[in-house]
């Protein structure tokens, strides 16, 4: 199932859907419809290339909820991370698994928000996803990280079943509701925040949002900015699917 929702999302995202609009443009070129849909499709990928565009999407997702500057710990709070993907078997870690570039941003916060702050219990989220060749699954490899960066075995726990947002909070609501937790410190990247609130809070959990590594441009632009660029087309996609998830997630999940 996880398999099926993930190809329709890329056949109806960008570039997956930018294509099938441009294929069929071409299948029907002679036609004034085949010409209007094969334009449409080559202005919506020059649009969503434009960092200004990007922007647009990612803020209502990145501003929903203020960074966490300040958090004073208190009983039966824990730090939750959620999973963003592992880099499997990597070569300059001798073949093993290493955290992706947005789960290694969300366990650097999590350590900047532990640090000094007691003994308060982090928990990791995330299995093997997709099964593309890890030997481990994320919240075991965010574990092992943050354990070899100085945190004590005892205080890190992992769950490993996931393979989802709304799975994240379903699987771990019991394990922490055993543990006395009252209170989840949630880190995970900032466009991802609200679907992640959306599944806690469903699930009846009391959370205190802790978004990291945003994406959107927090300057004013320059005229390269408004040229198409790659990165912006990669967060425009993000954003994208975002809205896509939150949008299934209410309609599978909210009734």
């Amino acid at each position: 199932m996880l398999l099926i929702t993930k190809a329709i999302a890329r056949l109806l995202l960008p570039p997956g859907g930018v294509l099938l609009m441009a294929a069929a443009g071409m299948a029907t070129l002679r036609r004034r419809q085949g010409r209007l849909l094969l334009a449409a499709s080559l202005l919506l990928l020059a649009l969503l290339s434009l960092r200004p565009v990007a922007d647009l999407l990612l803020i209502p997702l990145e501003q929903r909820y203020p960074p966490l500057s300040h958090w004073s710990p208190r009983p039966g709070d824990a730090v939750v991370v959620l999973g963003g993907g592992v880099h499997a078997r990597a070569p300059e870690y001798a073949g093993r698994d290493a955290p992706s570039d947005a789960t290694l941003q969300r366990i650097a916060f999590a350590l900047h928000l532990t640090a000094g702050r007691g003994r308060v219990p982090l928990w990791t989220s995330g299995g093997a996803v997709l099964h593309e060749g890890e030997q481990e699954t994320e919240g075991a490899v965010m574990r092992r990280w943050l354990v070899a960066r100085g945190l004590p075995p005892d205080r890190v726990h992992a769950e490993e079943g996931s393979a989802n947002t709304w799975q994240n909070a379903l699987l771990l609501g019991p394990a922490l509701r055993a543990a006395g937790v009252r209170r989840v410190v949630l880190v995970t990247t900032a466009w991802h925040m609200p679907r992640a609130v959306w599944c806690f809070r469903r699930l009846g959990m009391v959370v205190l949002p802790a978004p990291c590594d945003y994406s959107s441009s927090q300057q004013s632009y320059t005229p390269l900015d408004w040229l198409p660029d790659a990165d912006a087309l990669d967060d425009s996609v993000r954003a994208l699917h975002e809205y896509l998830g939150l949008l299934y997630y209410r309609l599978r999940y909210g009734g």
